[in-house]
């Protein structure tokens, strides 16, 4: 929706000036992880018509990680920039569908409001593999990332 949109223009500004101090692994971790309480506030009040504005909060947070983990190309070695963004961003892409082509007989089983409620599960796995990453391989001193 455009509540969605509109967070993730005002949040990738945000969290692109915070991810200068704090890095942007750890802010698009950060990020993952808020989205979390927005949808369950989002699926907890979907009725109500003021729910929409929690759409904001949801944008601000997911369309920023997506952003910051784009980001993160830059730092990787081998093809062009412009190549390893275009991964990364076709790579985010080609793996939700493939997720959504393995939820489709759910779906069709049970219905999409049981993909809904389950959404905020699929950030938080998000974030914890994020965190992974971060802990498992952590760079030597003289490799690290700037802000990190």
């Amino acid at each position: 929706t455009m509540m969605f949109g509109l967070g993730g223009a005002a949040g990738s500004f945000v969290w692109a000036n915070i991810a200068r101090k704090k890095g942007e692994l750890n802010c698009s971790i950060a990020a993952l992880f808020l989205v979390v309480p927005f949808l369950v506030a989002y699926l907890v009040l979907i009725n109500n018509k003021m729910a929409i504005w929690i759409l904001f909060g949801v944008g601000f947070c997911a369309i920023s990680a997506y952003i910051l983990m784009i980001t993160l190309s830059r730092y990787a070695t081998g093809l062009s920039l412009g190549q390893r963004m275009g991964f990364m961003a076709g790579g985010t892409w080609a793996l939700a569908s493939i997720v959504f082509m393995a939820l489709l007989p759910v779906t069709e089983h049970f219905g999409s409001n049981v993909i809904l409620k389950f959404t905020p599960l699929g950030y938080l796995f998000s974030g914890a593999f994020g965190l992974f990453v971060m802990l498992k391989f952590r760079s030597p001193a003289h490799t690290k990332l700037p802000a990190q």
